[in-house]
């Protein structure tokens, strides 16, 4: 047993060299500046760790081992050497230790700790018992180094200080190269360099990325990975699921599809085919390299979650370079692509935002709210006119906070449903928890119901329902009431419209539950716009396109989606001249109906030209436009709708209706028709609906929520019956009754609405 000292221990390269020496038997101790969680873990493994570097911690007989970082004129430096003890720079040591097994180097500019560590929890899934040195804590291991008995050695090959070219690999994966630590290289030229020769020292087995120019003109041996059609093993196809990728490759003729990795991003879809692919030629089990991909917690620091409080998602990230800045960013924004996403981001080092500077300028674009603070100089000197505030004011939406204010400025704007990402590899990972021990404000809500339509008692029901459904830890919820006669109450008590205006501007947020004229159909709509507020459902635009059935049906022509024919009529004609019309251009039985009411209000099927007359007289006060339509012989099919930038469409659910029409006591009468939810149909027919559904809803501008109904033919053509921008959510209503069978509860359904309300406002905001 051998007695070995690190200066530094508690640096992440440091300590996983240490975790390793202490699994081997050997006695470990150190000294650090500072103590941290990892000298604690340190000494929970059995290392003696020491607060400060001091003379008196070097004593005969021991190793000593020192990083780049560590000066000639360090006290436990200069005691090794007066005692003549042996010294090992760190990275001699792990090459010492990589020569006891077959060697797996992961190197390259970005993405090595990720694709490190997945490989190694690969192999221990797998049953290989490697060793294990990363350049974070994997959580699944939690740890950054590990001492294992099998054949497989994983490192984490660092260029930063050149030290890379000590080590020899059996395999090894080159995940990119892009100009960094030119503080150490230089010039760039000698950076490629350094590449390529890291390269020639791999024995076996060498990926490398095929997307990566600078490492394609090295013209490496080996297999080459990626998207791009020349690669040996290709990445097809790929798509993010949440916070999951998903993604298909081909490799040596043969296709492997829906691999599953939880991880975000189209870079680390390339870190996952690499470490799949060497796995592979590794021999591995196919089962369990899926496993192991699906199974993997991530690294800390690595895109890890801290916490949530009052809906508010923090994560922590170590980016601090722009390429990596922007692939976390957006990434996150694919995650979440309606929630507003906020980082705070600590430059790190002088040099790297001097060399950098204009890569940052557009490395946040994802990012909705950028809060940045001083540079975390890690040991540099200052370099004029190159700060925090500086960097700050060229990017897009930037806001400078001092260190020490962060906590308490990003307290202030954060509310429910947001994601916050606290970047950068200085000591901005603190933010987090502080930010959890803050005050989160809810949104205050305007709850809007009734309204001066026929389907006001509906509203009534709806309402309850959303309100239900609303979590009050999130909104503080204010209801506001319009009666038939247009009068307006908040709370119960009758205010006059200015009152109302001013309540409503001291809200957040408006989710206006009502349904029919002057509430789906633009008007209300544009009142909100006029005061600036946010809203939830059809916007101004989207409201009278979908009310007015016409106008629906011939967008839905310019989009390739059946309809029934019709003709559209105005109580300004004379009703001779429109029964004419109709019976010259349609076939009975048809169907006729008033274009701006909902709930099937004024429908009447008539099937000849005498009923027509009878059914025109009858409803003729309903509306100002009317459309007959033929009647379509078809299963009644209807599917819902959420988001706005991100749309999710559920499974068809059947009216079973047994009558001719699905009238307005048929949805909401004491005895509904009854509904069969997630219809079971060919799965080509089932897609090719909710595909007509997302076309149409984009194609009328539809926003937050939708119900679209259809007419399945015997053909399988799928033939657009309506569209309904504010569905009817009472007990009775089939929109509510949807989500649950997806997997997705009311309240979150709710929740999804007002997301997409305010990414909506975000969004469109015109800047002056």
């Amino acid at each position: 047993m051998k007695t070995y000292h690190f200066i530094g221990i508690g640096g992440i390269g440091m300590s996983a060299l240490a975790r390793i020496l202490l699994q081997k038997g050997h006695a470990v101790r150190g000294s650090d500046l500072v103590t941290s969680y990892v000298t604690e873990g340190l000494q929970q493994a059995g290392a003696t760790v020491f607060t400060g570097h001091t003379q008196e911690n070097i004593a005969p007989p021991m190793t000593v081992i020192y990083g780049s970082d560590v000066k000639e004129d360090n006290p436990e430096f200069q005691a090794a050497k007066k005692f003549s003890l042996p010294t090992l720079h760190r990275a001699d040591l792990l090459a010492q230790l990589l020569q006891e097994k077959k060697a797996l180097l992961v190197a390259g500019t970005h993405g090595k700790t990720t694709t490190s560590s997945l490989l190694a929890h690969l192999l221990i899934h797998a049953g290989e018992d490697p060793s294990y040195a990363v350049g974070g804590v994997a959580c699944n291991m939690q740890a950054n180094g590990g001492h294992g008995e099998g054949d497989y050695f994983v490192a984490e090959a660092d260029e930063s200080d050149g030290t890379f070219l000590k080590y020899g690999g059996y395999g090894a994966i080159l995940t990119n190269l892009e100009n960094d630590h030119l503080d150490y290289w230089k010039q760039e030229g000698a950076l490629n360099t350094g590449f390529a020769q890291f390269a020639s020292k791999v024995t076996d087995l060498l990926f490398w990325c095929a997307d990566d120019l600078r490492l394609k003109q090295l013209n490496l041996p080996g297999i080459s990975y990626g998207f791009s059609p020349e690669a040996d093993l290709k990445i097809t196809t790929w798509r993010q699921e949440g916070w999951n990728i998903v993604f298909d490759v081909t490799f040596r003729g043969t296709s492997y599809r829906n691999i599953s990795a939880a991880l975000i991003g189209r870079h680390n879809v390339a870190n996952s085919a690499a470490v799949f692919g060497m796995a592979l030629t590794l021999g591995i089990d196919e089962k369990k390299i899926r496993e192991a991909l699906t199974t993997f917690q991530g690294v800390k620091r690595r895109m890890e979650k801290r916490g949530q409080k009052r809906g508010v998602t923090v994560f922590d990230d170590y980016g601090h370079h722009p390429t990596e800045i922007r692939a976390t960013l957006e990434a996150a924004k694919a995650a979440a692509p309606e929630k507003r996403l906020i980082v705070a981001f600590q430059p790190h080092r002088f040099t790297r935002t001097r060399d950098c500077f204009s890569a940052f300028k557009t490395a946040f674009g994802a990012a909705d709210v950028v809060v940045m603070t001083d540079i975390y100089a890690a040991r540099e000197t200052p370099i004029a006119g190159i700060t925090g505030e500086a960097l700050c004011q060229s990017v897009s939406r930037g806001h400078f906070v001092p260190r020490e204010k962060m906590a308490e400025f990003l307290s202030g704007i954060l509310r429910p449903h947001d994601v916050v990402i606290t970047m950068g590899a200085g000591d901005i990972t603190k933010l987090g928890p502080e930010l959890l021990q803050k005050e989160i404000a809810p949104y205050r809500l305007a709850l809007i119901e009734g309204g001066k339509s026929s389907e006001h008692a509906i509203s009534l029901k709806s309402a309850k329902t959303v309100a239900e459904g609303l979590n009050l830890d999130f909104y503080a919820v204010k209801k506001f009431h319009l009666t038939q006669e247009g009068k307006w109450s908040i709370e119960g008590q009758e205010k006059n419209l200015p009152d109302i205006v001013a309540h409503l501007l001291e809200c957040d947020i408006a989710f206006p539950i009502m349904h029919g004229p002057f509430s789906e159909d633009g008007m209300l709509q544009g009142f909100f716009e006029t005061l600036d507020l946010p809203y939830a459902g059809c916007d101004y635009r989207s409201g009278p396109i979908t009310m007015d059935k016409a106008w629906t049906k011939r967008i839905a022509i310019t989009h390739g989606i059946a309809i029934a024919d019709f003709v559209e009529f105005y109580t300004s004609e004379k009703k001779e001249d429109c029964i004419a019309r109709i019976v010259s251009h349609l076939k009975f039985p048809l169907f006729v109906k008033p274009v701006h009411l909902g709930s099937t209000l004024g429908v009447k099927r008539v099937t000849n030209q005498q009923q027509l007359a009878a059914a025109l007289d009858e409803i003729w006060s309903c509306d100002y436009k009317f459309l007959a339509e033929e009647e379509v012989i078809g299963r009644e099919i209807e599917f819902g709708l959420l988001g706005d930038k991100e749309i999710t469409v559920s499974s068809p659910a059947e009216v079973l209706r047994g009558e001719e029409i699905y009238t307005y006591e048929g949805k909401y009468g004491a005895q509904p028709m009854p509904t069969r939810l997630k219809v079971d149909l060919p799965p080509a027919l089932a897609a090719a609906g909710r595909q007509a559904a997302a076309t149409i809803y984009r194609a009328c501008g539809c926003s937050g929520l939708a119900r679209i109904d259809f007419f399945l033919k015997a053909s399988g053509v799928w033939v657009l019956n309506e569209v309904n921008p504010m569905p009817g959510c009472t007990p009775t209503s089939v929109f509510p009754k949807l989500w649950p069978a997806e997997g997705v509860t009311w309240p979150e359904v709710v929740d999804r609405v007002i997301i997409s309300a305010l990414y909506r406002k975000r969004s469109q905001r015109i800047p002056p």
